[in-house]
């Protein structure tokens, strides 16, 4: 399916022109060009930072976090070490094998 096809040009320091890149399927429609793309729940962009995969995650543990605090005093501190292992970790473990390599200007943001 073409509109589900689309494509991401990676580059370091020096940006390329990617105007310059067309790719047509063999049915001759485009095949779109993008700079950021959410592939198996992580987002990845053309610089490899993943400043955007971060934001996202920040947003959603501060949900959680909002939520450990409202209900922290009624729960057992085996209750909480569950909840804490459930909600915040398994965020945090996912994917950080890709996205460890991320800048250090974005990961202490």
């Amino acid at each position: 399916n073409s509109d589900k096809t689309k494509y991401m040009v990676f580059s370091g320091s020096k940006k390329l022109e990617c105007n310059l890149i067309s790719l047509k399927t063999l049915q001759g429609s485009m095949i779109k060009l993008v700079k950021e793309y959410k592939y198996l729940g992580i987002i990845v962009d053309d610089a490899l930072s993943f400043g955007s995969h971060i934001t996202q995650l920040k947003k959603k543990l501060k949900i959680r976090l909002g939520f450990y605090f409202r209900n922290k005093f009624c729960l057992s501190f085996n209750a909480r070490k569950k909840l804490i292992s459930a909600t915040f970790l398994s965020v945090l473990d996912y994917g950080d094998i890709v996205y460890q390599f991320a800048p250090i200007s974005i990961l202490s943001t």
